[in-house]
C-alpha cells in the first residue's frame, strides 16, 4: 500500500511546525493551500469559517484527515478532530464540559442498577412501559437493559452490576463494542459556548467577511470573541484585528488553465518527467471521465481515495476543493476542478449584464463598481501584493463596515459601473451577509412576474374578435385617385 499524505509530512516538506505558525496570519492562501496546510497539522484543530464555506472544509478528507462538522451536543461523544464551526455555531450556547454529561460505559466496569437508572432518567430517557422502543427511552429486561437512541439500540447486558457484553443493533444489523457511550437528551444551563469547550488550535478562514455574518445587533458577540480568542493559539487565514505577525509559507501558486489543456498536457509531462505526485480533485464524475479519457489518456493514472505519495503518477479524486499549489519539498502538486476548466464559479453566476471593464486606468478613485457575487462596492485604488511568492495587482473595493475585496486585475471583466442619477448616494454591500443575492433573487422574482402579466394581456388581446372594415366604395377609389399627393 502506497504511503498516505501523512507520510508526505514526516520530514519531506518544508512547511513550519506548529509552533511557527501560531500567531501568524496567511492572506492569499487558496483553498486547496488551506486545506493542505491545516491537514498538516497533528493536533486538535477548530476551524471557524462562515456559514457557506464551512462544507468546503470536507476535503480535508482527501489528504486523509476526518472531519467534525457543527457538532451539537448529543454529537459531543463522538466528535473527532478538526472540528469545523460556522461562525454562529461557534458562539452557540452550551454547557460547560459536555464530554463529562455523556455516559460511558465500559465491558467489566461495574455500576449499581438503581444508579445507572437513576443517571438516565436524569439525562432525559424515560422508561418504556410496553410496545414498540421509542428514541430516548430504555427498557429493563432482567440483566438486560436496552436503551434506544436515533437509529441505534444498544444492549446492554449485566453479570450482576458489571457490564458483561454491549450489542448495537442498527437496521437489523448486529455489532459488538468494547463500550458504550451514551449523550445526554437534556442538558443542564447552558453556561459556555461550543467554541470554549473545543481544545487545540483555531484556525481563522477569511475573518474579513464574517461582520456579514451577523445582524447588526449582535455585533457584540464578535467583539466578545476577538477578545476570547487573544487567550487562544490561533492561526488566521485572512486578514483579522488580532494582533498577529505576517507569515509566509513555502507553497508555490498555480496560473488558472481557463481550458488551456494544452497547456495543461505540457506542465503534466513535466511534473511527471521530474518526479512529483500529482494529484487532481474533481468534482463531478463527468469531469474526471474526461480527462482520463480525452486530455490525459496517455499519463499513468490511478485512482485513489485520497492523496498519497505517487510519484511519476497522476492521482484521480472526486471532491471539492478549489485552486491548487505546489509544495516542492515534498515533490507534490495538488489541482481543484476549477484551475483545470477555469472560473467554473463565476461562469455558474454568470456574468453582470452591461460593458465590461477592460482598462483599470479608467477608474477613478471613488468610482462605485458591482461585484456579481458581492455587490456594489467603491473602488478604492490598486494596489500590488504578494501572494504565496507572485507578485501583481489588486484591484481594492470597499463594502460597509471594515470589509475590503482585492480582486486581480485580470479579473476585471467581472466588474460593471454602478449606473445611479446624479448625486444619488450609493448603498454599499456587505461582504459575507448574502443580501445581494437576496436582492437579485428579489429582481429576478419581480422580472418573472412582470413577464406573467405582459403574457396574460397578449394572450387576452389574442382572445378578442378584431374588427372587419367593408370594403371600399366606389366614391373612395375615385376621391383616392383625384389626390394629386398619392
Amino acid at each position: 500500500m502506497a504511503d498516505t499524505i501523512e507520510a508526505l509530512g514526516s520530514g519531506e516538506t518544508a512547511l513550519p511546525p506548529v509552533s511557527e505558525l501560531v500567531g501568524r496570519e496567511f492572506p492569499g492562501l487558496s483553498a486547496a493551500g488551506k486545506v493542505y496546510l491545516l491537514a498538516r497539522l497533528n493536533e486538535p484543530l477548530v476551524i471557524i469559517t462562515t456559514a457557506d464555506r464551512v462544507e468546503l472544509f470536507t476535503s480535508l478528507k482527501a489528504f486523509g484527515r476526518s472531519v467534525t462538522l457543527r457538532p451539537t451536543l448529543a454529537e459531543w461523544h463522538v466528535l473527532e478532530y478538526p472540528v469545523v464551526l460556522g461562525l454562529r455555531d461557534a458562539l452557540a450556547p452550551l454547557p460547560r464540559n459536555p464530554d463529562q454529561l455523556v455516559l460511558r460505559l465500559r465491558l467489566g466496569q461495574e455500576m449499581p442498577r438503581e444508579a445507572l437508572l437513576s443517571r438516565l432518567e436524569h439525562m432525559g430517557y424515560t422508561r418504556a412501559l410496553g410496545g414498540e422502543q421509542a428514541p430516548g427511552s430504555y427498557v429493563v429486561r432482567g440483566g438486560v437493559l436496552d436503551v434506544q437512541f436515533g437509529a441505534s439500540l444498544y444492549r446492554l447486558e449485566f453479570f450482576g452490576d458489571a457490564l458483561d457484553a454491549v450489542q448495537e443493533i442498527r437496521n437489523g444489523v448486529v455489532s459488538r463494542h468494547h463500550q458504550v457511550a451514551l449523550p445526554p437528551l437534556v442538558a443542564p444551563q447552558a453556561d459556555s459556548t461550543v467554541l470554549a469547550e473545543l481544545s487545540g488550535v483555531v484556525a481563522l478562514d477569511m475573518p474579513e467577511l464574517w461582520v456579514g455574518e451577523l445582524e447588526e445587533a449582535e455585533t457584540y458577540w464578535l467583539h466578545q470573541l476577538w477578545n476570547y480568542l487573544k487567550s487562544r493559539r490561533v492561526i488566521s487565514l485572512g486578514r483579522s484585528p488580532l494582533d498577529l505577525l505576517p507569515g509566509e509559507l513555502p507553497l508555490g501558486s498555480l496560473a488558472f488553465y481557463r481550458g488551456r489543456l494544452e497547456k495543461l498536457r505540457s506542465d503534466v509531462t513535466r511534473w511527471l518527467r521530474e518526479g512529483y505526485s500529482l494529484a487532481i480533485i474533481l468534482q463531478h464524475r463527468r469531469s474526471l471521465e474526461y480527462l482520463r479519457r480525452k486530455v490525459l489518456s496517455w499519463a499513468p493514472y490511478v485512482d485513489v481515495p485520497q492523496v498519497q505519495a505517487l510519484p511519476g503518477q497522476v492521482q484521480l479524486l472526486e471532491g471539492h476543493l478549489s485552486g491548487g499549489f505546489v509544495d516542492e519539498a515534498a515533490r507534490l502538486v495538488v489541482m481543484g476542478e476549477d484551475l483545470v476548466f477555469g472560473y467554473q464559479e463565476v461562469r455558474r453566476r454568470g456574468r453582470l449584464p452591461g460593458r465590461a471593464l477592460a482598462n483599470p486606468q479608467a477608474l477613478r478613485m471613488g468610482d462605485h463598481l458591482i461585484h456579481p457575487e458581492h455587490g456594489v462596492g467603491q473602488f478604492e485604488g490598486l494596489e500590488a501584493r504578494t501572494v504565496l511568492g507572485v507578485t501583481r495587482d489588486y484591484v481594492l473595493l470597499r463594502y460597509s463596515g471594515q470589509g475590503r475585496l482585492y480582486l486581480p486585475v485580470d479579473q476585471l471583466p467581472l466588474l460593471r459601473r454602478y449606473q445611479g442619477a446624479e448625486g444619488e448616494e450609493v448603498p454599499l454591500g456587505t461582504l459575507g451577509s448574502g443580501e445581494w443575492r437576496r436582492a437579485k433573487e428579489r429582481a429576478r422574482a419581480s422580472a418573472e412576474e412582470l413577464a406573467r402579466k405582459l403574457i396574460a394581456i397578449y394572450a387576452a388581446r389574442q382572445l378578442q374578435p378584431g374588427y372587419a372594415f367593408p370594403l371600399e366604395s366606389e366614391w373612395d377609389r375615385q376621391l383616392a385617385a383625384s389626390f394629386p399627393f398619392t
